[in-house]
């Protein structure tokens, strides 16, 4: 009975709050959708292998990871954004495909970071280090709203990366690829190479 209500709260509720549940076994169905804020404690296991959807369509919903490393990809569907309130760690995907992501001054690791939907978006990483330990990253700057100053991305992993840039201008990214593929007129105040890298550029430019 606890589950069903668990699973039911995804489903249908405002904000989902982990405050004193432990376990919760929610099954490996394709996705599951939140319409409000999403909060953990760190002290639940999580044992749901499909997406996490954070549809919100009312502003302030929030992502509290109270210390969860995250095994779903998550996928921002909502017209709002959604706020991160601490570190955000997951092995999986982040998908911003509407809405929003702001996460500010905080640690943000995901493996690929994907923001292709040309939905209106904003996405604020100020102050934030942002690690990405895939192979991706990708953004189309149509109807985006983006702000990262004084952030840095780390892409940390050591072969091919493929960074579609969409256009904009990043505060400093550093590579850890031994082969990296950029896209796009992206602006950087700083990019940062790993020694004997191969850089690839097409489309377009990269300011520096």
């Amino acid at each position: 009975m606890k589950n069903s209500l668990l699973l039911l709260l995804f489903l249908f509720g405002t904000t989902t709050s982990f405050a004193s549940i432990r376990y919760w076994v929610g099954g490996n169905g394709n996705s599951i959708e939140i319409n409000g804020s999403f909060i953990a404690n760190g002290l639940a296991n999580y044992f749901w292998t499909g997406e996490i959807h954070l549809n919100s369509s009312l502003t302030g919903n929030i992502l509290t990871s109270a210390g969860s490393a995250w095994t779903n990809d998550v996928k921002i569907t909502g017209i709002e954004p959604i706020t991160l309130t601490d570190d955000f760690t997951s092995t999986a995907d982040m998908y911003v495909d509407n809405g929003g992501l702001l996460c500010l001054a905080l640690n943000f690791t995901s493996k690929d970071f994907w923001a292709t939907v040309a939905n209106t978006r904003t996405i604020d990483f100020s102050g934030s280090t942002i690690n990405i330990t895939g192979a991706n990253w990708s953004i189309d700057n149509t109807t985006l709203t983006w702000l990262s100053p004084l952030s840095q991305i780390n892409l940390t992993n050591p072969a091919l990366f493929t960074f579609i840039g969409g256009d904009i201008v990043y505060d400093t990214v550093v590579s850890s690829s031994s082969d990296i593929q950029v896209s796009g007129d992206n602006g950087f105040t700083l990019l940062q190479l790993s020694n004997s890298s191969k850089y690839f550029r097409w489309n377009y430019s990269v300011n520096c």
